[in-house]
């Protein structure tokens, strides 16, 4: 097998569920401020149960930072359940022009954390 260092690669989407109005998805390129303030508005809106935040590779220390912002605003009037996981990415890699591109896979780490109103 050649070596990739040569190789053009380009990383697909990653593949999730629908998205819910409830879904926050964090990338390592969001506006921190923006964040907040979607989150904010979701907790106040009349009716609020949950919210979910969902962070990928790079960006699971900014969804982190992101609940522990809401824990500081909001303190005991909110809980949260954090889960993480292993995602499967697929990468197009062309080592050659003439060939065919090849799929390659890889593992990439996930965060999930459920931010909801705490029991009373």
């Amino acid at each position: 097998m050649k070596s990739l260092s040569n190789c053009k690669r380009r990383k697909l989407a990653v593949q999730h569920p629908e998205v819910r109005p409830t879904d926050i998805y964090v990338r390592r390129k969001s506006n921190r401020h923006a964040l907040i303030k979607r989150a904010k508005t979701l907790i106040d809106s009349p009716g609020f149960k949950s919210l979910d935040i969902h962070g990928l590779g790079a960006a699971l220390v900014m969804a982190m930072e992101l609940a522990l912002k809401l824990k500081e605003i909001y303190g005991d009037t909110i809980e949260w359940n954090i889960t993480t996981s292993s995602v499967e990415l697929h990468d197009e890699v062309e080592d050659d022009p003439e060939v065919d591109v090849q799929m390659q896979t890889r593992i990439n780490s996930a965060i999930h954390i459920k931010v909801a109103r705490a029991l009373k």
